[in-house]
C-alpha cells in the first residue's frame, strides 16, 4: 500500500617488406595451434563471436551524453531531489501510522545507482553490440570499475538517517550476488544481503514477484529506476504493443511518475531498444520529413 502517490624508393621498399614480414610473424604468433586431424577438430566447440554493432558506433552519442554532458548530470540530480521531496511528503502524511511495516524505497541498480560507463566505453571501442558473456564477466570482475550515479549516494544516505530501508531489485544474476554486495560496499553503500534481490533462473528479468515480496515486508514509499519495467511488467516491449503502445501505457499511468515512480535517463540501453537494432533501417522510426513548401 502506498502512503502517497554507451623518402626514397629503395627505403620505402625495404620498409614495406619489413612491415609485411613482421606483420606475418605477428599474425602467425596469434593463430591457433594446428589441430592434429579433422576428428580432433570436430571435438573443439565453435567459437561464439561477439556480435558487431550495426551501424558501427550507433551508441557513441548516447553514451557521450551520459558520460560527458552536464545535462545528464542535472537530470539525475533532479530525479533524486524529487525523490527526496516525495519521501518527505510521505512521512508528513504518515502522522498516524497506517501500517506496522517498516518504510522502504526500492531501487534498481544499474544506471539507477551504479554507473556502468566503463563497460559501455569498452563496447564502443571494440565496436560490438551487447554480449551476455561480456556482461557476466563485468558482473563478476568489474566491481572496482563502477561509479555511482550522480545524486544517488546522498539520497541513500539520507534515507538511512531517517530510518527508511533501502531495497535493491536488480537483474544482475544471483550467481554474482556476493560480488554486487562487495561493489556496493566499496562505493560506501551498505546493503543487507536479503535486501539485494537479483535475477535467477526462476524469476528471469521479470521483477513482479520480487516487487511483491518487498511489498509484503515493507511499506514502499517509492520506486526508482531507469527502465519502465523497473515499475511494472506491463511496459515490456512486444510486437503487439509496439512503440506507440508503450507510450500510451505511460500516458495511462501518468499520475504515477514523480509520485510513486521516479525514472532516470538512460540513452545507452534498455527496453526502448527492443524494436530497434535493424541498423540504418532504424531511421524509419523517425518522424516524417518536414513538408517542403517550395523547391529551393
Amino acid at each position: 500500500m502506498k502512503l502517497c502517490n554507451r623518402v626514397s624508393t629503395p627505403w620505402i621498399c625495404g620498409f614495406l617488406c619489413g612491415v609485411c614480414v613482421s606483420g606475418a610473424a605477428w599474425i602467425t604468433d596469434r593463430l591457433p595451434a594446428p589441430v592434429a586431424n579433422a576428428q580432433e577438430a570436430a571435438k573443439k566447440p565453435a567459437m561464439q563471436a561477439t556480435p558487431k554493432e550495426s551501424p558501427l558506433f550507433r551508441g557513441l552519442d548516447a553514451n557521450l551524453f551520459m558520460q560527458t554532458s552536464a545535462e545528464y548530470r542535472a537530470c539525475c540530480l533532479q530525479a533524486f531531489n524529487l525523490a527526496d521531496r516525495v519521501v518527505i511528503d510521505c512521512l508528513k502524511l504518515a502522522n498516524q501510522p497506517v501500517s506496522d511495516k517498516r518504510s522502504a524505497v526500492v531501487f534498481d541498480l544499474d544506471e539507477t545507482v551504479l554507473d556502468n560507463g566503463r563497460f559501455q566505453t569498452k563496447q564502443i571501442r571494440d565496436g560490438v553490440a551487447f554480449d551476455a558473456g561480456r556482461w557476466t564477466n563485468w558482473e563478476q570482475n568489474g566491481g572496482s570499475e563502477l561509479d555511482v550515479i550522480p545524486g544517488a549516494k546522498p539520497f541513500i544516505q539520507k534515507l538511512a538517517s531517517l530510518g527508511i530501508e533501502r531495497v535493491y531489485i536488480t537483474n544482475r544474476n544471483e550467481t554474482c550476488h556476493a560480488q554486487t554486495l562487495e561493489a556496493l560496499e566499496r562505493l560506501g553503500i551498505s546493503v543487507p544481503p536479503d535486501q539485494l534481490l537479483c535475477a535467477s533462473e526462476a524469476t528471469g528479468t521479470n521483477k513482479t514477484k520480487r516487487r511483491e515480496s518487498v511489498e509484503a515486508r515493507f511499506q514502499v514509499l517509492l520506486y526508482i529506476g531507469d527502465n519502465l519495467r523497473d515499475f511494472d511488467e506491463v511496459f515490456r516491449y512486444n510486437e503487439q504493443t509496439g512503440i506507440d503502445g508503450r507510450k500510451k501505457l505511460v500516458d495511462k499511468r501518468s499520475e504515477k511518475f514523480g509520485r510513486d515512480w521516479i525514472i532516470l535517463p538512460n540513452s545507452a540501453y534498455g527496453e526502448w531498444l527492443k524494436p530497434l537494432g535493424r541498423g540504418e533501417a532504424d531511421a524509419n522510426q523517425l518522424l516524417p520529413n518536414v513538408a517542403r513548401l517550395s523547391e529551393p
